[in-house]
Formats: C-alpha cells, sequence, structure tokens
C-alpha cells in the first residue's frame, strides 16, 4: 500500500507554509481539519486537493483519518520539520 502525506491543520498559518513547502516538491497531501468550511474552501482554492475532517481533541477522527504506510505532518509545538511516517 503506498502511503498518503496527511496535512492536520491545513488551514492555519503554519498549515499554509507546510502545504506550500509540500506542493513545491510536487507533493499533493491530503487536507485536514475540524473547520469543514474552511478545509474544503483550502482544498477548492488549491486545484481540488483531496481533504477530510478531523479533530485533534477527538483521538476516533484521527485514527479514521491516519492509516498504516500514512504520512503525517504535526504543527506546533514541533513545527513542519518532523515529518514522520504513521507506524
Amino acid at each position: 500500500m503506498t502511503g498518503r502525506t496527511v496535512l492536520l491543520g491545513a488551514t492555519g498559518y503554519t498549515g499554509d507554509l507546510v502545504l506550500e513547502s509540500l506542493l513545491r516538491r510536487s507533493i499533493e497531501p491530503v487536507l485536514a481539519g475540524r473547520n469543514r468550511a474552511a478545509v474544503r474552501a483550502r482544498a477548492e482554492r488549491t486545484g481540488g486537493l483531496n481533504y477530510a475532517f478531523a479533530d485533534v481533541t477527538d483521538p476516533t477522527s484521527i485514527a479514521d483519518l491516519v492509516g498504516r504506510g500514512d504520512v503525517r505532518g504535526r504543527d506546533p509545538p514541533r513545527g513542519p520539520q518532523h515529518l514522520h511516517p504513521h507506524r
């Protein structure tokens, strides 16, 4: 199975920076966040990227979003430099 790159927090300031960086590298992430309207709008503005809804305060929504082999980016406190495979 080929993993996806999932960007949780895609609608915030840091999410903007991470998204720009990923797109420059020709990586098209799945955009994710808790605000349905904002996530959908961000996906539309970026050419129709895939998107999903998840909230870090709801562990089930995160578990449903990220599967084995996926790569997730984590917003602060550690920042976007800590991309790592989901195990």
